[in-house]
């Protein structure tokens, strides 16, 4: 199993990438209901410290994998002609996008459990702080669906624009729909922007299905999506609504992590689409 995360893979049976993502999310998933079905009470300043490394490890070996990802994406395009290496750049962007999720990660741990930092009427401001990492990691991703879709030369400028704006001003209601009076204008700022920007996450998914069909984009658009609903369980019952933790917490990672592990796939479903032309 060590060897599977650590060695990097130059084969293109991409089984050797497949297995190890599967059984990372399956164990994260399988502590994840340990914690939800209270066996481990993390409630407590202890366990909660040591969750929350633990979370942090499952990052850092998807993290990993992602490397492991793009080192195999970029040994593919090094065998085959240069009219692919767009997809190098793809491949890049994921990268990146998980990265700057990570440092979000760190935050959203709250190893210094700091509550009600921006006022008395939010409990967990800590998660709007993670906004500055979290912003960019999804734009990063949203600019790897666009260099993806335009080289596929399906999807025009037009239909990006539109399907954006109209993700935009679903964001913007629902926000408004979970948004508690006596926010404070910087948790107000930091959370009701970013929730017009994770809504178009959710729009990639069409993107993508456009240009390359549901069939070989169904996982990523999946893992488009899943980042989208993680994000809006967040605000609908941990940021805005009390009385849902700690239960939200264990939800919301379950469909976090596996959007994370599934959109990572996008630059590898692009070599084996492209290697079929």
């Amino acid at each position: 199993m060590a060897a599977a995360f650590f060695s990097w893979p130059a084969s293109p049976d991409v089984r050797r990438l497949v297995f190890p993502c599967v059984v990372l999310v399956a164990v994260s998933v399988v502590c994840q209901l340990v914690a939800l079905t209270t066996v481990l009470d993390v409630t407590q300043s202890t366990t909660h410290q040591w969750f929350g490394v633990l979370d942090m490890v499952f990052i850092a070996l998807l993290l990993l994998h992602a490397f492991r990802v793009r080192h195999w994406v970029k040994w593919q395009l090094s065998v085959s002609d240069s009219s692919r290496q767009w997809i190098q750049a793809v491949s890049t962007w994921c990268v990146l996008s998980l990265c700057l999720c990570a440092l979000g990660d760190v935050i959203n741990r709250n190893f210094p459990e700091k509550f009600y930092a921006y006022g008395s009427a939010i409990k967990y401001t800590h998660l709007a702080d993670s906004v500055w990492f979290f912003f960019p990691g999804y734009a990063a991703f949203i600019m790897a669906t666009i260099v993806a879709v335009r080289a596929s030369g399906k999807v025009s400028s037009q239909t990006l624009i539109v399907s954006t704006l109209v993700m935009v001003g679903v964001g913007a209601l629902s926000y408004l729909d979970m948004h508690t009076p006596h926010t404070g204008v910087y948790v107000t700022a930091m959370t009701g922007v970013y929730a017009c920007l994770i809504s178009v996450v959710a729009v990639t998914a069409y993107w993508l299905i456009k240009a390359y069909g549901a069939r070989a984009m169904k996982w990523v658009a999946l893992g488009a999506v899943l980042a989208t609903a993680a994000d809006a369980i967040i605000g609908h019952f941990w940021i805005f609504r009390e009385g849902y933790y700690p239960a939200v917490r264990h939800i919301n990672w379950v469909v976090y992590f596996t959007s994370q592990a599934l959109i990572q796939w996008l630059p590898v479903t692009l070599v084996q689409l492209t290697s079929r032309d």
